[in-house]
């Protein structure tokens, strides 16, 4: 994914998403943070929003209670936020 531009993965992977909702819960804290942030995504999939940001939410408090809690996820989404 990181070798394609972000719309190209978003968009096959919105497929995936749509057919099977529960692929949310295996995507990497990253992917998510990508999918939170980008315009084309929530424009197309208002009704998956609520449950990528949950699991993400759930991702990191995982991570919290398993070790220290994921700090470059959190900068990246942070810094991507602070980018618009």
């Amino acid at each position: 994914m990181r070798q394609q531009g972000a719309n190209q993965w978003i968009g096959w992977l919105s497929g995936i998403l749509v057919a099977e909702p529960d692929t949310l819960d295996v995507l990497p804290a990253g992917c998510l943070c990508e999918l939170l942030l980008s315009t084309s995504f929530r424009s197309g999939h208002n009704s998956l929003l609520p449950r990528l940001a949950t699991r993400l939410l759930l991702h990191l408090q995982m991570e919290a209670l398993v070790t220290t809690p994921d700090w470059p996820i959190l900068q990246f989404f942070l810094s991507k936020l602070a980018d618009r």
